[in-house]
This record gives structure tokens, sequence and C-alpha cells, in this order.
């Protein structure tokens, strides 16, 4: 019986220490940008547009747009964050909009790196009013429940024997 106990003990934790450790789900990149202290995730999935418009009121400040490159050389646009008629836009690949069609200018670019970025200098506004975070992992919403679930069932063997 001890033995036995052992073995579900042992293998136990071990399924809530791996349930533990973030997994690559196929929804997991996501794009953050925070305005004032208000923190908009927008995820990452096939299934969904990664356009989302007028999704924050934004001070009274003419059009503009900043892009977001994933290389160096900064050729391949990732994503947009722009005010349009006051209030903020984001897209995102492959749902990038026309910003030449909407009139909206191009005031500055930086090349994302999975960190928060301050773009506020962009914008006029102050520094830290506006913050972007570009394909950075969120971890798999199950991974802690498994890991809770794992010590829970270590409890309850526990109190059994």
């Amino acid at each position: 019986m001890k033995q036995s106990f052992k073995v579900l003990t042992l293998i136990t934790v071990a399924v809530g220490l791996l349930a533990a450790v973030p997994v690559r789900a196929q929804n997991t990149l996501s794009d953050r940008v925070i305005i004032q202290g208000q923190v908009f995730n927008f995820i990452e999935a096939t299934n969904v547009s990664q356009f989302f418009p007028a999704f924050f009121q934004a001070p009274p400040i003419p059009n503009g747009a900043i892009l977001l490159f994933e290389d160096t050389s900064q050729t391949v646009v990732s994503d947009q964050l722009y005010i349009q008629n006051g209030f903020w836009y984001f897209a995102s690949d492959p749902d990038l909009q026309n910003l030449n069609a909407a009139l909206v200018p191009v005031i500055g670019a930086i090349v994302e790196n999975g960190q928060l970025q301050d773009v506020s200098q962009f914008f006029g506004l102050p520094t830290g009013f506006v913050q972007v975070q570009s394909d950075f992992e969120v971890p798999e919403p199950g991974a802690f429940s498994l890991a809770l679930l794992g010590c829970g069932l270590l409890v309850a063997l526990r109190r059994r024997v």
C-alpha cells in the first residue's frame, strides 16, 4: 500500500509540475496596448479578425499612425496602432489597414522586440501614456488549472493514507 502511494504521489507531482510549465497553444501570441494604464490584449487567432477598430477613445490630437515592424530593416509591417477621428485603432497582419485611404499619416515606426515599448512621443503624449508589446506569449490557461488539480490530488491521497 505504501509503495503504490509513493508511486501515485510521484506521478501526481510530476503531472502538476509539467502542467505548470507554460505551453504554447494555438492562439498564444498576443499584442498588448496600454493606454493611460488601461490594458488591451489582442489575441492572435486564425479564426478571428486582427483588426480592432475604435477600441478606446483617444485624446484630442490629430490622426496619426505608428507601424510596428518585425524586422530590423523595417520592410515587414506586423502591426499598426493609430488614432483616427478621436479613437484608437489596432491592426495586425493579415488584417493591416490601408492608412492612406483612411487619411491617417504614418508618424513613426519601431521594430517590435516582444518587450513593452513606449510609443507616446510619436503622438506627442507624455512618457508612459501609450505602450505596446507585440508578439508575447500568453500561458496556456489550462496549465494553472492542471497544476492545481495535481496539488489537490496529492492532498487528497495523503489524507487517505
